[in-house]
């Protein structure tokens, strides 16, 4: 399912957004996607598994959705 929705968000990127480039940028099982389009402005979504969405830091605010209870950051 991430997949698909990685590739779907992507085409919609293309075709509404003018990009010329895109690559990822992945952390554990997260996967930001950075667009770079056409008038030099960098968009970057980031695409995570349910079952690891959550605070990873103090100023983490939902907005919407069911956050994992207990997340605990990756250690560096």
């Amino acid at each position: 399912m991430l997949q698909q929705t990685l590739t779907d968000w992507t085409e919609m990127m293309y075709r509404k957004h003018d990009v010329v480039h895109h690559l990822d940028v992945i952390s554990g099982a997260t996967i930001y996607r950075v667009f770079l389009l056409r008038n030099t402005l960098q968009v970057d979504l980031a695409f995570s598994p349910s079952s690891e969405f959550g605070a990873r830091g103090s100023t983490f605010k939902l907005l919407f959705g069911d956050p994992v209870e207990e997340v605990h950051p990756a250690s560096n």
